[in-house]
């Protein structure tokens, strides 16, 4: 690591690494697993198989790594990470090596539970090593340099390595990369706990423009901009209801996504590279990362934009366009849908006191995906049924991402208001002048006469006479009745 790189910056560098390598490993093991599977078995067999079946493996992988989590926390670190490691290893061998359908389908899917396994160790790295306003860098970044990397492997040999036994070496070899990359973080240092603080307590500035916040954040010296805007809310918990309506809605999210294609199995027999698609998934990613980090409510609407792709899909396909196209359509826009679902549940982890949440978002969104694959399946060929069960299905998650948006992110807004209203109503029941409003402000920020002084570029005497002004006018006897009195009309 670089020298004098924070504590938390090593950590938030050393999941980034975590991620793009054990993702890498895992993606590139199941593209040789669905390699070795097409010719063996049918391409709808292939689509079902890795698209439906595959994906509902990986969901249960994540759900008994949540399970694990919940009732032996203590388990977590590299030995367990290593282990997960040798279990893919073991199952990833036969599922690309057997000269049998049977073989091959069976440790594909043990190697399926094995990636879901995966995805919730560092799914729950990822939320304890970075603060929420690096999540969606972290991730999607991590994501997109390993779909980087498998493109990069996949020229060796002429596009046939993913295809070899060979493969195996790089994958033994990143295996035991990841494993030493798996020793989840210590205690988080102070940076860390005022920023997981400020996203639990953070109220917004209590007058409009003013980057300041209120009590503990100031005291921990995080600005509010360290959180992404539209990630406050006033009260840290959502009751149960609303969490399972969450995961609903997010389930319906990732089922309407791949309603309208499915990456048919047939494209890639026709000469369609998966791993040259994916170097647009990356572009995806990295856009989808940047968003979701400037702001959780514009990463949301991105998201549900990106549901018009199904109906631009399947008015595509009935053309005659070339199905690189709609790869690449499809893997643009799943980079929103990957990243906001994983940072969906992985700040609600944080929210509701409860980390075994963390690789919720990609479980229920592995299931929406299986569930959307196999009605695109059994209706590819009837297009009128399809297009008005897409059309139904989207307009029941645009009514319930709606209430979803509402829960997670207008509150926020609301308090805003609220706060400036308070501050104002305040100002005029105690006849402040502009000047003693400014001064109270960055009384309420903790701030001290020295510091008020230089913010306003005036002498601490100055700063010294307003203070008692202030304090004659609300009849408070020092500063910290005075920050009571105020928080007493909240």
């Amino acid at each position: 690591m670089a020298a004098g790189m924070t504590d938390h910056k090593k950590r938030a560098l050393r999941c980034f690494a975590l991620i793009a390598f054990s993702f890498f490993l895992t993606s590139s093991g199941y593209l040789s697993w669905l390699y070795h599977l097409m010719p063996l078995v049918s391409a709808g067999q292939t689509d079902l198989l890795s698209m439906s079946v595959g994906y509902a493996a990986q969901a249960a992988g994540i759900l008994m790594f949540c399970v694990l989590i919940y009732r032996r926390a203590d388990l977590i670190g590299r030995s367990l990470y290593s282990l997960l490691m040798v279990l893919f290893f073991i199952c990833l061998v036969p599922s690309v090596l057997s000269a049998g359908a049977t073989g091959t389908i069976v440790f594909g899917l043990l190697l399926n539970v094995c990636c879901g396994l995966i995805a919730g160790y560092y799914l729950y790295a990822l939320s304890l090593s970075a603060g929420v306003s690096r999540r969606g860098r972290i991730y999607g970044y991590g994501y997109a340099v390993s779909a980087l990397m498998t493109w990069v492997i996949s020229l060796i040999g002429r596009g046939s390595f993913l295809r070899s036994p060979w493969s195996l070496l790089l994958y033994a070899a990143t295996a035991a990369l990841c494993a030493w990359l798996g020793d989840l973080p210590g205690e988080q240092d102070e940076a860390d706990k005022s920023c997981e603080t400020a996203f639990e307590e953070i109220n917004e500035a209590v007058v409009s423009g003013n980057n300041n916040v209120t009590g503990s954040v100031k005291a921990g010296k995080t600005d509010k901009r360290d959180i992404p805007a539209g990630s406050r809310k006033t009260d840290a918990r959502l009751d149960r209801k609303t969490v399972l309506m969450i995961g609903f809605t997010l389930f319906l999210i990732c089922l309407v996504k791949n309603l309208g294609f499915g990456f048919p199995s047939a494209d890639v027999h026709s000469g369609i590279s998966i791993e040259l698609s994916r170097l647009v998934y990356a572009a995806g990613l990295i856009c989808a990362g940047y968003v979701n980090d400037r702001s959780r409510k514009y990463g949301a609407v991105c998201t549900l934009a990106a549901l018009v792709t199904p109906f631009i899909m399947l008015t595509l396909a009935r053309e005659s366009v070339p199905h690189i196209i709609l790869w690449n359509i499809d893997y643009l826009t799943f980079g929103f849908f990957s990243v906001y679902r994983v940072l969906l549940f992985t700040d609600l982890a944080d929210r509701q006191k409860l980390p075994c949440l963390a690789g919720a978002g990609l479980m229920i969104g592995r299931l929406g995906d299986a569930a959307g694959n196999l009605l695109n399946h059994l209706l590819r060929e009837y297009t009128a049924p399809l297009v008005l069960t897409a059309s139904a299905l989207f307009a029941l998650t645009v009514f319930l991402f709606v209430r979803m948006y509402q829960d997670l992110y207008l509150p926020a807004a609301v308090q805003q208001k609220t706060d400036r209203e308070i501050f104002e109503h305040f100002a005029v029941r105690h006849d402040l002048s502009v000047r003693e409003k400014e001064v109270l402000r960055y009384l309420l920020d903790g701030c001290t006469n020295s510091e008020i002084a230089e913010k306003l570029f005036v002498s601490e005497s100055t700063v010294k006479f307003h203070v008692h002004n202030l304090l004659q006018k609300t009849g408070c006897s020092g500063r910290a009745q005075l920050r009571s009195a105020y928080l007493e009309q909240r």
